[in-house]
């Protein structure tokens, strides 16, 4: 299952997974709001995925600095509701982050022990999102 998949990343990888795994479950946020966790747990426990593929965000950087209470509620609620939705479905999850978590003064790509440094609200609701959900195991 695939959240976000009206957003530019979730469409590309929707049209990717499709033709490898063609019961690949689509949402766009119209069929399914993350920001909604009881409809959100309604609708995982339904349609019974093996696991979901949180692209949803609100990436409107300028859009979520003039509304910081609406990226954290996208950003870092909806991506702990997504978390505990598929735990207690029993699937697993994949939460996509963004570079923007980090102040950009590296001088070299960063890895995910590199320490977040967010300079907006965007990057900020992101960062925030990890804090939101059950505790994960890494699959690699």
């Amino acid at each position: 299952m695939i959240l976000g998949a009206g957003g530019l990343l979730g469409r590309t990888l929707a049209r990717r997974l499709e033709q490898a795994f063609p019961d690949t479950i689509a949402a766009t946020r119209a069929e399914i709001d993350i920001t909604d966790p009881s409809r959100l747990g309604l609708e995982i426990e339904r349609l019974r995925p093996t696991a979901v593929i949180n692209c949803a965000a609100w990436t409107d950087v300028d859009g979520c600095s003039r509304d910081p209470a609406a990226a954290f509620a996208a950003n870092a609620e909806g991506a702990g509701n997504v978390a505990r939705a598929a735990a207690a479905a029993g699937c697993r999850v994949v939460h996509l982050s963004t570079d923007f978590v980090f102040d950009g003064t590296a001088g070299r790509a960063y890895v995910e022990s590199d320490p977040p440094a967010p300079l907006q609200e965007y990057g900020r609701s992101k960062w925030e999102g990890r804090s939101r959900s059950p505790p994960a195991r890494r699959i690699i």
